[in-house]
């Protein structure tokens, strides 16, 4: 059973072309769901979203925010 939750954050810094890499390798589950096809289109407005709201494309800025949970493994 799970004993406790522990939410956390960090900030991350990447230039686009760093996101641009890890989309292609499907380091990020939501471009992962993607065939070839449709995966070119989303990767297209991924591009074009960072571009609307992030004005230096080597230093695109956000914080990443996640939460561990502390389990027992009852035998």
């Amino acid at each position: 059973h799970v004993n406790h939750a522990k939410k956390f954050k960090f900030k991350r810094i990447a230039s686009l072309n760093q996101l641009i890499n890890l989309a292609r390798h499907r380091h990020y589950s939501t471009f992962a769901l993607y065939d070839e096809k449709d995966f070119e289109a989303a990767l297209k407005g991924f591009v074009k979203n960072i571009g609307e709201h992030f004005t230096h494309s080597e230093e695109i800025e956000w914080i990443d925010e996640h939460t561990m949970l502390v389990v027992n493994k009852d035998g």
